[in-house]
Order: structure tokens, then sequence, then C-alpha cells
């Protein structure tokens, strides 16, 4: 399950551009029943919401969010006059020529139905997470970094970059989550500060555990060494520097 294609499931509230829910996970019934149950959970009272045309989400959301729920999908139609050949590749993005927009549950205002807010965020995360980039070799290796390369951009998105649409406010802001707006170094501090307490909450429980046991030394004493005679001076050795008062009578110290 954490092997092979990976996708980002996104949900944003229309008037403060604020996600409120992210899953990173397979394009699959399980997974969409476990992202819309997380948005249930997170917005209370009656809801529109509206999606795109993937087939779990018709059965997803309505067992999510049950009778307070006005859901809508909207499919959006591309002009295509292409063949599917070799200058396939070479074709730019087909323009929109219109849209579907239908009721699938609820009484979904459909003049305001729509999936662009969601759309616009999706563009902004591919031009600024790198691991999204289309035909690219800078994909992730592994899915827990690909986890939390999203959780991260969701969350300076959030609370670092600020909206035009919202005066300069940032979604979190405008949703009342805090009162200002972050700034860079206050996020890599918080990291920062997490990362410590985490490892000092490590470093006390490994001295809490009954296995880590610290046990004194025994108090070592050490006898005095007796300098060594250099051989030069020594009276057996032989050597022509042995002071004269100490040659020996048998030794021959001419060499």
């Amino acid at each position: 399950p954490n092997q092979g294609d990976c996708w980002l499931w996104a949900c944003i509230d229309a008037d403060t551009k604020a996600l409120i829910s992210w899953k990173t996970g397979k394009r699959s019934l399980l997974a969409a029943h476990r992202f819309s149950r997380d948005i249930a959970a997170r917005v209370d009272g009656p809801t529109q919401v509206t999606s795109d045309c993937l087939a779990g989400y018709r059965y997803a959301i309505p067992a999510a969010f049950g009778d307070r729920v006005n859901y809508a999908t909207e499919k959006k139609k591309f002009h295509t006059d292409w063949k599917p050949d070799a200058s396939y590749l070479k074709k730019g993005v087909d323009r929109i020529v219109g849209m579907e927009r239908r009721a699938v549950k609820g009484s979904p205002v459909l003049s305001t139905a729509t999936v662009c807010h969601i759309e616009r965020y999706f563009l902004t995360t591919r031009h600024s997470n790198r691991r999204l980039t289309r035909k690219t070799i800078a994909h992730s290796r592994l899915w827990e970094n690909h986890a939390a390369a999203n959780s991260i951009h969701v969350f300076l998105y959030n609370v670092v970059r600020k909206h035009e649409a919202l005066d300069g406010r940032t979604p979190a802001q405008a949703i009342g989550v805090t009162g200002k707006r972050w700034s860079l170094d206050e996020v890599t501090a918080m990291v920062d500060a997490f990362h410590k307490e985490k490892e000092d909450a490590a470093f006390e429980s490994a001295f809490a555990s009954s296995n880590f046991v610290v046990q004194p030394r025994a108090k070592r004493t050490y006898a005095p060494v007796k300098p060594k005679t250099p051989w030069y001076l020594d009276p057996h050795s032989g050597g022509k520097f042995c002071p004269a008062d100490q040659k020996q009578a048998d030794v021959d110290y001419t060499a």
C-alpha cells in the first residue's frame, strides 16, 4: 500500500481559502471514505460539498455527512481535436469549452458549486512542491517523505502565505485559527523546539527505564612507575656514554 502511485486528497473552504483537510494515499474507494469522514468530522452543521466526478465520492461523501450535506459534482468539458499519435506529447493544454454541474444529494446551489478553488491550490502546490512537478525525476523515493512534504506545504499555505482575496491575510487568519501571519522563522523555530522536546523526552525515558543502570566504577590506585634508564647510560649495555664511576669491569665500552 505504500508503493507506487500516490495522490494528494485536499478539501478547501471556498470563502476563507483554508485547507481544512488533506490526505496522502491511493486513489481508491477506501481512501475516499477515509478522506470524506475526516472532512465531516471537521465541519459542523449543513454543508455544501462540490467534487469532481470521481466514482468514489458518490458513495463516500453521502455516507460520511448523512442528511446534512448538499452535494454536487462538476465536470469540465474540453475542446479536443487531436489524435492518439506520436505528436500527442507536443500538444498544449486543451481549452475549456463548458462545464456540467449536477446535484447528487440534497439541494446544492449549482451557481456556486465549483472545484476551481481546489484546482487552483493544486496548481499552487505543483509550483511550490518540486516532488509534484510532472515529467521530471524529482519524484519522491519514499512514501513518508512525500506525505511529509505535502503536509509541510499545506501548513505553510494556511499560516504563512497571504492570499490576495483575503486582503493580505492568511487562510488561518480568515478562519480564526490564528490572529497573525506567521513567518518562516517562526515555523522553523517551532519545528526545532518540537524536535528538541522529543529528543529530551527520549533521553529522560532512557534513564527512567529499568534496563538502563549506571554502576559506579571501583576506585583505582596507581603505583608510581620508576623511570627506565636509557640504554646508553645503562652500565650493562656497553654504551660509550655510561658514566665512568658506573662502568663494570667485565663490559667492553669501546664499541
